[in-house]
């Protein structure tokens, strides 16, 4: 998954939307593992990614939102997360 981040970064370039969603990938593979640290820079990134490009309906913000407030709790990042969770209104 890894090799296809790097991919995606070299063919598309680090700020592209299939980029986005090769970091959700792996952010999710990690997730599942019970790795939210490492989890984290992979949905932060995506996050980010996901914001700049609101038009583009495969990228939901509110969930990559909600899925990244989930790993800043995990990770114990409380406030970032009630701060994400304001700026978003998640739903707990």
């Amino acid at each position: 998954m890894s090799r296809a981040l790097k991919i995606n970064d070299k063919a598309l370039g680090p700020e592209h939307p299939e980029t986005a969603k090769t970091l959700r990938r792996l952010d999710e593979f990690h997730s599942r593992q019970g790795s939210f640290y490492k989890a984290d820079p992979f949905l932060r990134q995506a996050f980010r990614i996901a914001q700049k490009f609101p038009e583009d309906g495969n990228l939901k913000i509110a969930d990559f939102a909600k899925s990244y407030f989930n790993v800043l709790r995990k990770v114990g990042r409380n406030h970032e997360a009630q701060k994400l969770r304001a700026r978003f209104l998640l739903g707990q």
